[in-house]
């Protein structure tokens, strides 16, 4: 088996200015065309813009988001914070679209968002203490987890549910393309094929179908 680096701690980072080098890595994925992306902390940089996601192979790597640079479909002054503080994996499909988690600060926003689409220009999909694509009376997203993403460029993933005057634990999933999700399950739902109802729900993954595979979650 030949083995070729991708990217290399010490090295140059791909996109960054002169003498902004790599300094670790971590949350790698491979896409079904070899594609290969990773999260990367560096050296070299000021201490908020040291973290950031790349893709592509060896000799031909790209940065998709930086620390500290503006958080695409947010208001001005939010940023990328750091991308090294969660688990923050960075996806692709086949058709070279992205799907992607990340914590933002400024502007008087904080918490997490999902960001898919072109590695130039990725949408926003869902941002905490916002409203949830099916909200009525308020109810926000409270902690998005990791979302996937299929060929389509349709997303699916799970987050707490922040519901006004109501303190139990809510929770729901959600897919479809950037701009047009839809709720797919909530807790309370019932769990199809049984008697028991839907409370808590794992990290959901979808098919190139659209279809929806909900993970082990709690029931009752």
């Amino acid at each position: 088996m030949n083995v070729t680096p991708v990217a290399v701690s010490g090295q140059q980072a791909a996109g960054a200015e002169p003498g902004v080098r790599y300094k670790s890595f971590q949350d790698p994925m491979l896409g079904a065309d070899g594609t290969v992306t990773f999260v990367a902390s560096l050296n070299g940089a000021a201490t908020n813009a040291d973290s950031g996601l790349w893709m592509g192979g060896p000799g031909n790597l790209r940065p998709v988001a930086r620390e500290g640079q503006a958080a695409s479909g947010l208001p001005q002054g939010v940023r990328y914070d750091d991308f090294t503080f969660n688990f923050n994996p960075l996806m692709v499909n086949a058709q070279d679209q992205v799907v992607f988690n990340g914590s933002v600060t400024g502007g008087g926003l904080f918490g997490r968002a999902i960001w898919a689409g072109s590695p130039q220009d990725p949408q926003l999909v869902a941002r905490d203490a916002a409203n949830t694509a099916d909200s009525t009376n308020g109810e926000s997203y409270l902690f998005l987890r990791v979302a996937d993403l299929n060929d389509t460029g349709r997303v699916a993933f799970a987050s707490a549910i922040n519901v006004p005057g109501d303190t139990r634990r809510t929770e729901g999933i959600w897919t479809g393309p950037p701009g047009g999700l839809s709720r797919a399950a909530r807790s309370a739902d019932p769990a199809a094929g049984t008697s028991e109802k839907f409370i808590a729900f794992g990290e959901p993954k979808l098919s190139n179908a659209g279809q929806t595979f909900l993970p082990p979650a709690s029931s009752t």
